[in-house]
Formats: C-alpha cells, structure tokens, sequence
C-alpha cells in the first residue's frame, strides 16, 4: 500500500517500449494519438509505525494508435502520526556480492544542460544534476517494486527511528561505503557535514541546490555515533524522505568530510569526490563530463566502463548526432522524439511529466519570515505591470497587478498549443501541482482563453498599449518554443512584447532567485505536478524558503498553509487545506499552469542493450538518471 503518485514523474514504462515501436511503424503519417487520462482516487490509511517500506504505485503513461481510456490509480496515504519512538525500515539493499567484469564498452550522451562542477555542500546550486549524473549519491533510493509500485531502498542509510513526536530521526549509516580518490570510508561526520555545511541557517550564506529546503527542514545535524546520524526536524514533513532524502526529486548527497578537513570550503570546490557508481575523471563546464566506473563501489557497478555526457544546446544538434551515430542517449522536444522513434530509436524505460507553468517574479508581500518571525528586507520594482505592494499595503496597486496578472494568463490558448506543439501531448495546465484531470479540480482554477476580457483588463490596470517584460526561458528546449509561441500571441494580441533571457539557469538567473531580486517571468513548476496533492503546499511562494529556491512571490498565507500541511495527518484535512491553497493561488495568480508534458529520454538500441533505470521525479539534465545502468552492446 502507498501513495501513487503521478507517474511520480516515472511515465514510461520499459514493458511499453515494444509496443511503441511496433506503433509508430505502422502508423507513421497517420492521426496523432490522444491518450485520455482516468484518475480514481483510494484512500488508504496507514500509520507510520509499520515496519515496512511505504510503496508508491507506478503510473503508466501508453502511447497506442487508437483513442483509448487508460485508467491510472491514485491511492492516497493516509499519515497516522503516533507519539513514541518507532524505528521504520525501508527495503534492504542486496548486500554486496563479487562484483562481475565490468563492461568494457563506453556510453555516451548529449544533454542541453551538463552544469557546473562545484564540490563544496555550501557552495554547490547544482547538485540535484550531481546526483542524476551518478557520481554523488543520496540517503535512499525510490526504485521500482512488485508490480511496479514505487518505494523507498535503503542505500547510504539503512533504517532510520523517528524521535517523540517526531522531533528528529535518527538515521543508521551503511558500513563499507568508500569514497571516491581514496577519502576513505563513509561515517556519520560525512553525513553531519553534508546536512551542516549546505544547509544556511547552519552555515550562513550557503546556497546550495536544496538550502532552502534544508533550512526549512532540519536543524543542525548531529553525530550520535560513528554510524548513526540525527537529523532535528525544523518542521516535520511527512514526506520528509521521498521529497528530501531519495534519488527521485533532488535528495540530499553526502560529500567528504576528510576532503573537507583537507582542502577547506574554497579549496574542495573544484574537486567533485562522491560515493556513486561512476566516479568524474573529467568535468569541464559547458563541454563534457567525463565518468569511470568506480571500482570500489560497494554495490552493482557501472554496467559501462566510461560514461561520457557532452553539452549540446540545441536540439537539432542533438537529433542528428543521436541519429548518426556520435551519441548513444539523448532528450528532445516532442516532435524531434517522435521523429527519432518512427526511425527505430527507443524511449528510455522511465520518464517523467513536465509541469509547463509561468511564475511572476517580484511580488514580496511578507515583512517577517512566516515561521521565525524574523524580519525579511525585500526590494520590489514596482515600474513591472505585475509588481505590487501588498494587498493589505495597498488594495489598489495590488489589483491593478493581478488584472495584469490575469489577462496574461486568460490570453494563452492552452488547447493550440498542447495539439499544435506537442502533437497532442500537451495537455492544458492551470494550477501547478492539481492537474484538470484530478479528482477535486474545481472549474473555477481554470484560465478561460478571452482575448477581449485580457484586453479589457490590461485597459483597466493602464495598460491599453501594452508593455515590456523579461522572460527567462533558458537556452533551448519545449520551454523556449512554447514561450515564443506564448509571447508572439501577447505582442499580436495585448501589444506586449517579450524581451527573452536565453542564459543558462546557473549562472546570473538562479542567483536572482536566491537573493530574491528576480523581476521577470519564468517557467516554475513549485512542488510538482507528480506530487500528492495533500503533500505540505506553500513552501515555495513564501518566506519559507528563504535562502533558497522558489517561485517568485511570497505571501504569508501560503507559508501559513505550509506549516499547517506539514504537520497535518488527517487525509480530509489535508485536501481541505490544499484546495484553500489553490483557491487562493487562483485568487492572486502569482502563478498559473499551461501545459503538462510527457518527457522521455531517447536511446539507440544498436548501441546500447539494455538500460536500468531509477525512476525519474525532477528532469534535469533533460531526465538522463541512471547512465550507470546503460549497457554497451
């Protein structure tokens, strides 16, 4: 029993594979397919206290060549929070056996994005790519089970014993586990540092890819033991593995602590040491990353000797060098990937949904942090049509921004774009994280296309003729073309023009989104479309993520909400507190959905064999997790 999430972002299927080949084979040139998506939602109570892994249903996404149902299950867990002391065991990982000959082939892939190699906990805003790279490794992973359900494995961290009103969890540490470069054995202190050193209210100024979420989460770690860790809860979350601790989102890595005590902060980070499968032989920014198989990895080893991951920004390029032969693995666009499959090439055997969804930089609306009650310093530029003070601050400002708001959002032509530009896969967005086709959507989330009541709307706030915004929409991808789209229809109908920012996320962007001076739209999905929608809401739209990433706005009442979720265990409570939530969004709309995509890495099966896969929650590094488990032929 579990939670089924949506496809958990795991759409594909490797059962799926054949069928979609055989498929498109035969319908090559005819009507696109419209696969029709039937959610039944179960409730299933469980309570914490059970010594067994929490199982996540798999959703399968098919694609066939006639219109079809596909019915998807979602059960929805029921947390029951008891007050003692329980020790919670997810999966055993297989203990380690003679490890066979290493394969002496090579793999390599292209991605639009390799990222930086930083290899400092503080320092690195890009270790989520690290981890699905496969040199660094989190807590846990979420792999597949019987049927295939999703659950947690126990992997650098075995069992773990949830404190007295779930204070803190007390986590045990795998023995065995070595480092890369001779750094020896992994010990809690590698732990105790990892959570320290990237979490910024531990470690002031830190701005790694999860400091936010850290902050939010965990007090300062503490060693309790040379092989058990305790991690103090800030704000417990019931999902407080899955989301923080496993392979599917972003979960935490563990870093070296003797190279820490070696070459300190500003000397280790340019030297990337992990426990993964795959060790960096060669990693050089906006070029290539070049891997080797760890020979002293503690369980199953590269299925390649030499894993190589080149840069290429645009799709193009990337189709036709997976198309002659110059890359074994890739990501595309839509079309390019239904090109590429009608020629025989095969979808990696996990994908994951793309949530499409535009967030409005610059509105601060909280004067002290939601939980802390500390004061927060913002700086809002009220000259952007979509900036305001806040409503209690300033009512008529702040409406003449959400009309803004609005006629941006009702003058997208959802339908058009999920057909036209993604051949059907598309399907509208609204409501980042509660999908249309979820049960409990209200009609009243939706964005009605009207062009004359956008017009009308723009006229009202002041704007009859339109303006500039700033857009950042990266370097290449689905995101660039349907933002083009978008602004095209926004400067022919609402005489607004978009000035797009195509830099990379990592280098000037992120930036302003961690040290909240970011004043353009972006494409932000906050908590994920995949999610359980009785999963904590708010966290990233309010001052609970200060000090790390979020989507653009802060609010208190979304931060109240998330604090309320967090420690919520009643499934009716829950769904009542997300569906105020989402009242609430559509109500200020600081952010609106468009489209929700299916995403599937492609492969050449002439080259590689097989490829075992993790299931895949985030997406970056276009979705290329588990290249360890691509076998050379």
């Amino acid at each position: 029993m579990g939670v089924k999430f949506r496809s958990k972002r795991g759409l594909a299927v490797a059962g799926l594979m054949a069928s979609v080949m055989a498929a498109i084979g035969v319908a090559c040139g005819s009507t696109e397919t419209v696969v029709q998506t039937v959610v039944v939602e179960k409730p299933v109570a469980q309570t914490v206290v059970v010594e067994k892994p929490v199982a996540i249903e798999k959703v399968v996404q098919q694609t066939v060549v006639v219109e079809k149902p596909v019915a998807i299950e979602k059960v929805v867990q029921q947390t029951v929070i008891v007050e003692k002391v329980v020790v919670l065991t997810a999966t055993p990982a297989p203990a380690p056996t003679p490890k066979p000959v290493l394969s002496a082939g090579s793999v390599t892939a292209a991605a639009d994005n390799i990222f930086n190699p930083i290899g400092t906990p503080r320092f690195n805003a890009v270790q989520s790519p690290h981890l699905k790279l496969g040199f660094m490794e989190p807590p846990y992973r979420m792999v597949r089970g019987a049927g295939g359900s999703l659950q947690p494995q126990e992997w650098l961290g075995l069992g773990w014993t949830m404190g007295p009103k779930n204070a803190y969890v007390d986590v045990k540490i795998r023995k065995g586990v070595k480092f890369h470069k001779n750094y020896g054995e992994m010990t809690a202190d590698d732990w105790v540092f990892s959570f320290n050193d990237g979490n910024p209210s531990v470690t002031p100024g830190a701005t790694n890819d999860m400091g936010g979420d850290l902050a939010a989460l965990f007090k300062a770690a503490e060693k309790i033991d040379p092989n058990t860790v305790r991690l103090p809860f800030n704000v417990f979350q019931s999902n407080w593995l899955e989301r923080y601790m496993s392979s599917f989102w972003e979960g935490h890595v563990i870093y070296s602590k003797k190279l820490f005590d070696e070459k300190g902060a500003e000397g280790m980070r340019d030297i990337l040491v992990g426990t993964g499968p795959l060790q960096i032989v060669k990693y050089e920014a906006k070029k290539e990353v070049a891997m080797e198989a760890f020979p002293d990895y503690w369980a199953t080893p590269s299925a390649a000797k030499n894993v190589r991951v080149i840069e290429v920004i645009e799709p193009a390029t990337r189709k036709a060098m997976l198309q002659t032969g110059l890359v074994d693995i890739t990501h595309l666009p839509t079309k390019d990937r239904v090109d590429v499959l009608a020629e025989g090439f095969k979808l990696g055997p996990e994908g994951f949904l793309s949530e499409q969804a535009i967030a409005f930089g610059g509105n601060w609306w909280e004067k002290t942090h939601v939980q802390s009650g500390a004061a927060i310093t913002r700086t809002s530029d009220l000259t952007k049509p979509w900036v305001s003070k806040s409503e209690a601050e300033d009512a008529a400002g702040w409406e003449k921004a959400r009309k803004v708001r609005e006629a941006l959002a009702i003058s997208i032509d959802r339908e058009a774009i999920g057909k036209g530009l993604f051949l059907g896969q598309g399907k509208p967005g609204f409501s980042p994280g509660w999908p249309s086709t979820e049960p409990g959507f209200k009609d009243s989330w939706k964005y009605e296309y009207n062009v004359a009541k956008a017009k009308k709307l723009l006229s009202d706030a002041g704007y009859p003729n339109g303006f500039k915004l700033g857009w950042w929409v990266g370097p290449s991808g689905d995101g660039v073309t349907m933002a083009e789209a978008i602004g095209g229809s926004w400067l022919a109908d609402l005489k607004i023009e978009v000035e797009y920012d195509r830099t990379v996320y990592g280098t000037a962007f992120r930036p302003s989104i961690i040290n909240r001076s970011v004043n353009k739209l972006w494409w932000c999905g906050t908590d994920g479309i995949n999610f359980p929608v009785t999963w904590p809401k708010g966290f990233l739209l309010s001052t609970m993520s200060d000090g790390g990433f979020m989507c653009g706005s802060e609010h208190k009442f979304f931060g109240d909400t998330f604090l309320k979720m967090a420690v919520e265990a009643d499934q009716a409570k829950l769904k009542a507190s997300s569906t105020a939530y989402y009242d609430e969004l559509r109500r200020t709309i600081v952010q609106f959905g468009v489209v929700d995509v299916p995403q599937y890495p492609v492969y050449n099966p002439n080259k590689i064999a097989t490829w075992e896969m993790l299931p895949e929650g985030k997406g970056v590094v276009g979705g290329l997790n588990s290249l360890f488990g691509a076998k050379p032929k």
